[in-house]
């Protein structure tokens, strides 16, 4: 009986020493529909998961919670209800000024750069050929806050002269792909769209590239209150992903770090899309 009791408590005593997992909030930002996000980002999550557990000594769990749209990603992270994110460079530009900020884990790699450029995209039967013709034309944008799908093509027509104003109507459409439809069926005169849309949606005969929107490809980012050796050991495990499928499935050819100082043309154009839509005098 004694060496039954005996061994009872070392095995409690085993037990209450045992690890609790970590448990890591993922947010993801939709850049299509959310079943493709998921088969998007299953794979990375899945490669970074056992590195992190294996540099900090501690099981890791990883759950993936895709917002419905950039608003109610921004609002996660203003929440701080996530402990990392992927996001566009608008939404880590809005993030890093937060009251309790995110910072910069890795950005990803397009064919070894740093870039993840937009188009501003219109049929090829449209007989329009530059920017300049887009006055008077109807546009579509993506997500409001979406820096491809609007900030950035803003700030792009404003430097041609064109505001709101200027144009016989503007629309949101959420996703860049409902872009690209949009603009095939002729709903729309041009349109903003990414480039993974534009290269999975259209013929290129059928589709004229009128300017090329330049962005920093998709950063991954942290609530800047999450412990500096977790912080260590995600920006590590993404690093060292070699593995072509799961880099193949997310669309990008790698990670690398980066620094904020990369973003400042972002937030500068930020910035000037903010007079897209010129503020209407309230009569005196």
């Amino acid at each position: 009986m004694l060496r039954l009791l005996a061994t009872i408590g070392m095995l409690g005593a085993i037990a209450s020493t045992q690890v609790q997992p970590l448990q890591l909030e993922f947010g993801v930002f939709p850049f299509d529909k959310p079943r493709v996000m998921y088969q998007k980002l299953k794979p990375v999550i899945e490669a970074i998961r056992n590195p992190i557990a294996h540099q900090l000594g501690r099981p890791v769990t990883i759950h993936l919670r895709m917002f419905d749209d950039f608003n109610q990603g921004r609002s996660a992270l203003e929440r701080g209800t996530v402990d990392f994110a992927r996001c566009d460079s608008s939404g880590f530009v809005v993030a890093n000024q937060l009251q309790t900020p995110y910072n910069l884990l890795a950005v990803e790699l397009n064919k070894g750069l740093k870039r993840n450029n937009g188009l501003i995209v219109t049929r090829s039967d449209s007989g329009i050929q530059s920017i300049n013709e887009l006055k008077g034309k109807r546009f579509a944008f993506g997500d409001p806050l979406s820096s491809t799908g609007s900030l950035l093509p803003k700030a792009l027509l404003l430097q041609h002269g064109i505001d709101a104003t200027k144009l016989k109507s503007h629309d949101y459409l959420g996703r860049s792909d409902f872009v690209m439809f949009s603009v095939l069926s002729s709903a729309h005169d041009a349109g903003a769209v990414s480039t993974e849309h534009y290269q999975k949606h259209c013929e290129p005969e059928d589709v004229l590239v009128l300017h090329v929107v330049e962005d920093v490809s998709n950063p991954w980012i942290c609530n800047s209150s999450l412990d500096q050796h977790v912080r260590e050991a995600v920006t590590s495990a993404l690093i060292v992903i070699e593995d072509s499928e799961v880099l193949d499935a997310l669309g990008c050819s790698g990670f690398i770090e980066a620094s904020i100082d990369e973003f400042r043309f972002v937030e500068d154009a930020m910035k000037r899309s903010e007079t897209f839509t010129p503020q209407v005098s309230a009569p005196e």
